[in-house]
C-alpha cells in the first residue's frame, strides 16, 4: 500500500481533536488544542481560513459544504448552557 503525505502550510501547534472532509468539496476542517479552527484546500495544500477561539477546540463538523461548527468547553463560556 502506498502512503501519501499532504504538506499543509501553517502547521498546527498542538494536538488535533478532529478532522472532517467537506461533503461538497476537497476542503478539510481541522480543530485542535491550540484554539484554532482551520479550513484547508486539500487540492492546493493551502490554508483557506484560520479562526481563533477563546479555548481549545474539542470537535468540529460540517453542517453542509458551506457551514462548519466547532465546540469549546462550556466552562470557558461561563457555565453550563
Amino acid at each position: 500500500m502506498r502512503r501519501s503525505r499532504l504538506p499543509l502550510g501553517n502547521p498546527i501547534a498542538d494536538t488535533i481533536t478532529n478532522l472532517e472532509f467537506s461533503p461538497r468539496s476537497n476542503n478539510l476542517l481541522v480543530s485542535s488544542w491550540d484554539s484554532s479552527l482551520r479550513l484547508y484546500d486539500v487540492e492546493g495544500s493551502v490554508l483557506r481560513v484560520e479562526a481563533p477561539s477563546v479555548a481549545a477546540l474539542l470537535d468540529c463538523c460540517f453542517l453542509d459544504g458551506d457551514v462548519a461548527f466547532s465546540a469549546v468547553p462550556t466552562v470557558v463560556l461561563g457555565g453550563i448552557i
